[in-house]
């Protein structure tokens, strides 16, 4: 009979895992927030900044802008209340979740395996793994350690529902899956899992076991609707046919660095034209072919194995839903690696586990994944050095992936802010060189405009519009150099011409609110008020949820004396963005004029 180790010695190795996990990522505490969604979701976010009523209402009913992560917003709040703007506790509160992760895997495997030291091996390997530094030292992860931590506890109750029987720890798999996708719809299949995890211990797949998951199925429906409608509003770049391809080429990528874990960067552009034709995606085809085949074979004949292939798959297959970000594509973001890592670990071990059934070979396999981990370690902790800073993070992507626009720009963006506006604008000019790059052309144009070339900003301006993508739908980013070169246009007296800009940018981008706020805005300057309130309330119909045209609206009814309305519009904003210091003043303003209240 093979023997394990106590549990005693378990809990000892798993506070050793938790000590060189705090150890390995330790510097990740001093590291800065970076501008890539930090400032979307924490320092710019008032709804994190702030708790009330309507904050906490806001929460449960809004997205991030296209996610729906109340609980995650939550636990921001209470670390704003905490720490306000301080990374260090957002850092910590990743490391913290990263943990406990840890340890819910090795519970999940210790039972799955039935050999405790299989499960420590397994929760060292996941703790430690270089795949996972982006999900732990990113500020803007936390989404998806906090959904990967209801989802493994929601897994790992239900293992002890199978095995006990009792039907509480099912009760509380439920409530925990719940809890998991109210911090992010990832996980949205665990009921699949929780079935083939049922054929893994011997249940048939009856009408009793399906019937009892129905609430798994209702919530898991639920999210889904909630989570399709926050993509709607976020405009698809590609066709079924790309989507499936990159989807491909996103699972093979995932596998490869799973199991060789180099050449990782928060961004993976994708460069190419993606196409059946394109050699780069015949080999991943081949490879998602034959891990659905796996997963086919596996279900009738190796439950198992079945569960960790279906783990992966099954956790990884919601992520496939995005490939774009302001435009540019990706085929891989490395957090998304997190939770379906537990499947393949699951596979290593099964294979480890049939390996090591001779006590020699045991030693063996042990020695083995002991040097592993060391070796973990260092990669970690040097991929959570690129995280220090924004600067940082870009120079790495640049370093794997030198022709990125995206990576270029956002580079060119981060040294301009620091006063480097000549290594800004290289990297700008490169950007554009690349692929027309209109955001790359309209910072090149604004270095030109301050630094008194006017003419010269306005020729970059011109061709950043000229560089919007047609075949597309526009985001807000694209626009921007509408804006750009209509103020150039006033500052110089073409006051006309830079009101004729501001309409094609409206009516260009009808579905888009901020080019009905900067329209709106152009209009009341030039005393235009009937069309301009027309146009900051066609900005409110595009999104309501933005305080400005609330408060220029605002400023409109109580120039042509609707106090009550004016009144109403600025609470509105205030409720919206409790710092609008600005509403706050007028509306303060108004009360004292008007005899409503």
């Amino acid at each position: 009979m093979e023997l394990d180790i106590s549990q005693r010695q378990q809990t000892y190795l798993c506070l050793g895992i938790a000590a060189l996990l705090w150890l390995t990522y330790s510097v990740s505490l001093a590291n800065e927030f970076v501008a890539l969604d930090d400032n979307l979701l924490i320092l710019k976010n008032s709804l994190v900044q702030h708790m009330s009523p309507f904050t906490l209402r806001r929460v449960f009913t809004s997205y991030d802008p296209e996610l729906y992560i109340p609980f995650t917003l939550l636990l921001y709040q209470i670390l704003y209340a905490i720490a306000g703007p301080n990374p260090v506790i957002f850092h910590a509160a990743n490391l913290v979740l990263h943990t406990a992760n840890t340890m819910l895997v090795v519970w999940i495997l210790t039972q799955l395996l039935r050999k405790r030291w299989l499960g420590v091996l397994g929760g060292a390997l996941f703790a430690l793994h270089p795949m996972h530094t982006e999900a732990v030292v990113w500020a803007s992860a936390t989404k998806d350690l906090l959904s990967a931590l209801f989802s493994l506890f929601s897994l790992g109750l239900y293992l002890h529902f199978l095995t006990s029987e009792d039907r509480k720890f099912f009760r509380y798999s439920l409530f925990a899956f719940v809890c998991s996708l109210f911090s992010k719809v990832v996980p949205i299949a665990l009921p699949l899992v929780l079935l083939l995890a049922d054929r893994a211990y011997g249940r048939p797949l009856s009408r009793k076991v399906l019937l009892e998951k129905k609430w798994f199925f209702v919530w898991s429906f639920l999210f889904g609707i909630i989570a399709v409608a926050g993509k709607s509003q976020n405009p698809q770049l590609l066709g079924i046919t790309e989507r499936v391809l990159m989807a491909c080429k996103s699972m093979t990528f995932f596998l490869e660095k799973l199991l060789v874990p180099t050449g990782l960067s928060v961004l993976h552009p994708q460069l190419t034209p993606i196409t059946v034709a394109h050699t780069e995606f015949l080999l991943p085809v081949a490879v998602t072919i034959g891990v659905l085949a796996l997963l086919g074979w596996s279900y009738r004949y190796a439950q198992h194995l079945c569960l960790g292939t279906g783990m992966f798959v099954l956790f990884l297959a919601p992520n496939f839903s995005t490939f774009s970000k302001n435009g540019y594509l990706f085929f891989a973001s490395e957090r998304y690696a997190y939770l379906p890592s537990v499947g393949l670990l699951l596979l290593l071990l099964l294979g480890i586990k049939r390996y090591a059934e001779r006590p020699r070979a045991k030693r063996a396999a042990v020695v083995a994944v002991c040097c592993v981990i060391p070796v973990f370690a260092v990669l970690s902790y040097q991929q959570s050095l690129t995280w220090k800073d924004t600067e940082h993070m870009y120079r790495n992507v640049l370093v794997l992936y030198p022709t990125s626009a995206m990576a270029l720009t956002n580079l060119g963006g981060a040294l301009a802010d620091t006063g480097r506006k000549e290594e800004a604008l290289a990297l700008f000019t490169q950007a554009y060189e690349q692929d027309g790059n209109s955001i790359a052309a309209g910072n090149i144009g604004l270095i030109a405009l301050k630094a008194g070339e006017v003419s010269a900003a306005q020729e970059w301006f011109t061709k950043a519009i000229e560089s919007i993508p047609s075949h597309r739908a526009l985001i807000a980013q694209d626009m921007v150099a509408y804006y750009l070169l209509a103020d150039t246009l006033e500052g110089i007296g073409k006051s006309d011409d830079a009101l004729t800009l501001y309409k094609e940018a409206a009516e260009r981008g009808a579905a888009l609110a901020e080019p009905h706020i900067n329209l709106g805005i152009a209009y009341r300057k030039r005393g235009m008020r009937t069309e301009a309130e027309a146009a900051f309330r066609a900005a409110m119909e595009q999104n309501s949820r933005l305080p400005a045209p609330h408060y220029h609206l605002a400023g409109i009814l109580a120039e042509t004396g609707y106090l009550p309305e004016a009144i109403s519009e600025l609470r509105t904003v205030l409720r919206l963005e409790p710092n609008y210091e600005n509403a706050r003043r007028h509306l303060q303003s108004i009360l004292q004029m008007s005899p409503t209240r």
